[in-house]
């Protein structure tokens, strides 16, 4: 399941998941090279991207058998089932962009 992420995310991907997370410094980022952040709906997701500039897009990881909850309300731009985990992406996610010029 990890190292899906890894291969089906790029460098331009926020990962946010309500049941996975992967910090800096765990096995977990090891195997899928990406940060893996913690949120349970989209306020939570806003919180995770508000320093983020310039085009980027947000990426729901999902387990198999982990529903979306409160972040399905939102039409994803893509999905990419592996059979392990699925994975929604927003492109061109509307972050807050705090102190971006």
């Amino acid at each position: 399941m990890w190292e899906d992420i890894g291969r089906n995310t790029r460098y331009e991907d926020v990962v946010v998941s309500p049941v996975l997370e992967a910090l800096p410094i765990t096995k977990e980022i090891g195997a899928s090279n990406k940060l893996i952040h913690h949120a349970a709906n989209f306020s939570e997701v806003d919180r995770v991207v508000e320093r983020v500039c310039g085009k980027f897009n947000v990426v729901l990881a999902l387990p198999k058998g982990t529903e979306a909850g409160e972040l399905g309300s939102r039409e994803p731009n893509e999905v990419i089932d592996t059979g392990r985990i699925r994975l929604l992406r927003y492109v061109s996610y509307p972050g807050k962009a705090a102190g971006c010029s």
